[in-house]
């Protein structure tokens, strides 16, 4: 009974606040004035309780279940990528910054900045999966161990 009268007090109280805004926004105004009011009667009762009021489960929408049942797809960054590239054999010769970029952006249509792969490749280099030799030129080449 208790819980029945606050709830009537508070769609009340949130068809009050709405009366006088255009119908087309009577809708969506009622709905935030109602939740704001909910989310206050929440914190008053975790505060004068010390708990927290349990909330009723809701079934889950069908698209957030079956989300958890299978998982997002996977997508590589560039650490997963040049993995890939490392996997299928491309630093058996010597390659430069530049012409790795290049390579993803042709072969994996994968856009990186140069930082992005700098950091990367440092990191890669760093689990002995690629080595660094400083070039002729002056510029670092990567190659596979």
């Amino acid at each position: 009974m208790k819980d029945d009268d606050a709830l009537r007090s508070r769609l009340e109280a949130a068809a009050g606040l709405v009366q006088g805004l255009p119908e087309h926004l009577q809708a969506a105004a009622f709905g935030i004035a109602f939740a704001t009011m909910r989310d206050a009667a929440d914190l008053v009762a975790v505060s004068s309780s010390g708990r927290r009021p349990r909330s009723k489960s809701r079934p889950q929408p069908a698209l957030a279940a079956r989300m958890k049942q299978v998982g997002r797809p996977k997508r590589r960054g560039p650490k997963g990528d040049l993995e890939v590239l490392i996997g299928g054999g491309y630093f058996r010769e010597a390659r430069t910054m530049a012409a790795v970029l290049k390579h993803l952006e042709g072969a994996l249509a994968k856009r990186y900045s140069h930082s992005d792969m700098s950091q990367t490749i440092v990191r890669v280099v760093g689990k002995v999966k690629l080595q660094r030799v400083q070039g002729a030129n002056g510029q670092y080449e990567y190659t596979s161990p």
